[in-house]
Parts: C-alpha cells; structure tokens; sequence
C-alpha cells in the first residue's frame, strides 16, 4: 500500500465482494493518517518500524465511515478502530502484524504489550482481534490444558501465543462472572 496506485488496485479487486472493513499489514508508508478516498472509503495506516517494512491499517468501506468512532494505533504494529454499531452497541477492532521469530524476547512481549493496551482501551460491547502473528501453536504437550487435541505442526516463540490468548479469555471468564 506504498502508493495511491496500490489503494486503487486493492479497491478495484474487492469491488464486486461484500466487505466491511480490509485489514492491512505491511502498508509501507511513513507517518499515520486517517483519509477518506475518491471512493468514499477511509484509509488509516501508521507506518512500520521502517519504511521498506512493516506498518499496519485499515480500509473502511464507505457505508461504514459514519460510523468509526475512533481509531488509533498502540505502536507501529498494532492499531484499532472503534466502529459504532447501534445507539447501544460499539465494536473495536484490532489490527497486529507480529513480529517475527527471528526478533528479540523483548519485541514480542513489548508487541503482545500494545495489544493488550488496545483491548483494554476504550471499552467495547465487542471486541475482534485479528492479524499476521507469525506464530505457530503447534500440537498439545503431555496434559496442557492450553491447547485442544487437534493442533498441528510445532510451536515457535516458547509458546508466548499460547499464553497470550490463555491469559485473554482466563480474563475475559472472570469479567463475566463477576457481572452474573
């Protein structure tokens, strides 16, 4: 999405589909802005940690623009936007390009940092979290209770992902019994 160029040709192939928000990854583009397009669409990006890298944002389709509340970045890997739904209800939806097996410890944790700043920012009624994580959960170990039976592969990055999404709905399960 480094140019105009490339908006156009991303809007052009998704014209015919029913879509509502295109999340990005590797935008490319330096700065962060937030602009409506020829098309009537919004384009938000905020650029990577370098300019031939990284970067991440969202295209809005244009039935949807009046209905963003707000959108933000938590770091140059993580953003999110919040969309109004119903005079009651309000989504967020967050946008992570995680890095890579290849960075350090400290990267990751700092990146799964910003995501969990993201959640807890601006309450929602619903929150969606999607993105490249760059991480493979692999296959279940012994008795974890982590994981389901049905896993593939083998797990990268010292099962951090895991952890993530275990602390996630560990968190989520004690909010709602605390409302019951």
């Amino acid at each position: 999405m480094r140019t105009d160029e490339k908006i156009l040709e991303l809007e052009k192939a998704v014209d015919k589909l029913h879509w509502h928000i295109i999340r990005l990854s590797e935008v490319r583009r330096e700065g962060e802005d937030t602009v409506i397009l020829e098309s009537g669409n919004l384009f938000y990006h905020r650029e990577g940690d370098h300019l031939s890298q990284g970067g991440v944002g969202f295209i809005v389709h244009k039935s949807l623009v009046n209905n963003v509340v707000k959108i933000e970045s938590a770091s140059t890997r993580v953003a999110y936007l919040i969309l109004r739904i119903s005079k009651r209800y309000s989504q967020k939806v967050i946008q992570v390009y995680a890095t890579t097996s290849a960075h350090p410890d400290e990267e990751v944790e700092e990146m799964y940092e910003d995501i969990s700043r993201a959640m807890n920012s601006s309450k929602t009624h619903y929150t969606v979290l999607m993105g490249d994580f760059n991480a493979k959960l692999g296959t279940r170990e012994n008795n974890e209770l982590k994981l389901g039976k049905f896993g593939v592969g083998q797990r990268n990055r010292s099962f951090l992902m895991a952890n993530f999404y275990y602390y996630l709905i560990t968190s989520l399960l004690a909010i709602s019994t605390d409302l019951c």
